[in-house]
């Protein structure tokens, strides 16, 4: 028998379509940049939320620093 602890963990594990469809877009891009591919802005800026596109600018602007060390 399944307790409700257990049902309400099943309940938060259940992605809504809008999620899984989420999941399945940054799946691909993240494969498209490990593989070395051009993904364009906008297409991030679709899929990402606004804290995780300004997380994505601070890291390509640490990136850039550290580039122009010597």
């Amino acid at each position: 028998m399944i307790t409700l602890d257990e049902k309400a963990n099943l309940r938060r594990h259940i992605l809504t379509n809008e999620e899984q469809n989420r999941i399945a877009k940054l799946t691909d891009i993240a494969a498209r940049l490990q593989h070395g591919e051009n993904v364009q802005n906008r297409q991030l800026q679709t899929w990402l939320s606004e804290d995780e596109d300004a997380q994505v600018d601070i890291e390509w602007q640490e990136q850039l620093e550290l580039r122009e060390e010597p």
